[in-house]
This record gives structure tokens, sequence and C-alpha cells, in this order.
């Protein structure tokens, strides 16, 4: 085992069985294996899925701003075209990839539609930029991969304690 930096991150190499090729890594040593998400890394894939939230909140910011701020509280709600394009569009096609979702927008014959597309493009990233709170991710993340595991734990505990044949589990 020897060490190499790699995009600026010291990591172990680790020898293959056999003499093989040293492979730099990082991290815990653990491997996942590549076929795991359809050939895609687990960063890919929930990268997709923070595309996809962008891009929902992106519609609802503009919806937000179309219809004035605090909105919410209020009984008279200022609907423009925009904002009723917006929902008809999204009660016929439920939004479940990003990019697919705008691209159908940016070819509707709707102007409105067409201009929230290209107008939602750019909150996404502004939103993911300026105002997405990446730390309180992590920290959900880690929280809800903690509470998981410990209420999972205890749960199999309890059931091996309730069980008359403990080898079972």
């Amino acid at each position: 085992m020897g060490v190499c930096v790699r995009r600026g991150i010291v990591a172990r190499v680790v020898v293959r069985r056999g003499g093989g090729r040293g492979v730099c890594r990082s991290g815990s040593g653990q491997h996942l294996p590549t076929d795991a998400f359809g050939g895609r890394s687990a960063e890919e894939v929930a990268a997709n899925v923070l595309s996809n939230i962008a891009t929902a909140a992106a519609l609802r910011i503009i919806i937000a701003q179309e219809e004035g701020f605090g909105n919410e509280c209020s009984e008279d709600i200022n609907t423009t075209l925009t904002s009723n394009a917006i929902r008809s569009f999204l009660n016929e096609h439920p939004l479940r990839d990003g990019d697919e979702t705008l691209g159908l927008m940016l070819k509707s014959d709707s102007q409105e539609l067409r201009l929230a597309a290209v107008r939602a493009i750019e909150v996404r990233r502004t939103y993911m930029d300026e105002d997405f709170n990446w730390h309180k991710l992590r920290g959900a993340v880690g929280r809800r991969i903690d509470e998981g595991g410990s209420k999972l734990k205890a749960d199999y505990l309890q059931r091996s304690m309730d069980s008359p044949d403990s080898s079972t589990y």
C-alpha cells in the first residue's frame, strides 16, 4: 500500500492481489460496484435527483414571483397567465426529469410556458448557487441515515429478543 495524490486529495494506493496495478482511492476504502446504479456513480444519481429538485424549486419560485410573495395566507391570490400555464402544464406533465420538463415547456405553443422555461433555467442555477443550503443538506442526510440506522437496529434487536428462536435473526 502506498500514497498518491489525485485532485489535491491524499489517498492510499490499493495494490491488487497477484501484483495488479494499484488504484488511487480516497475515503473509507469501501468499493461500490460500477453496476450498482447502472454504471453511474452514487454522486451522479444524487446530482440527478438534486437537479430535479432545483427545477421544481425554480418553477415554484416563478409561480410565487408571479403571484406575489406571501400570498399563501391571502384569500385573494393574484394568478397570472404564466403561473396558470405552469400549474396546468405540471398537472398534465408531472415533473420526473427537470431537463425533460423544461424541454417540453420550451417546445410548447404557449409563449408563457416557453418564457417560464427559459426563466426556470436561470432561476434553478441561481437558487442552487446562492440559496440552497448545502451544509444543511449534508447534515440532514447524516441525521436521516443515523436516525434510520438506529431505528432499524433497535427494531431488529427487539425482534430478536422477542423471538423464541433468536438464531433466526
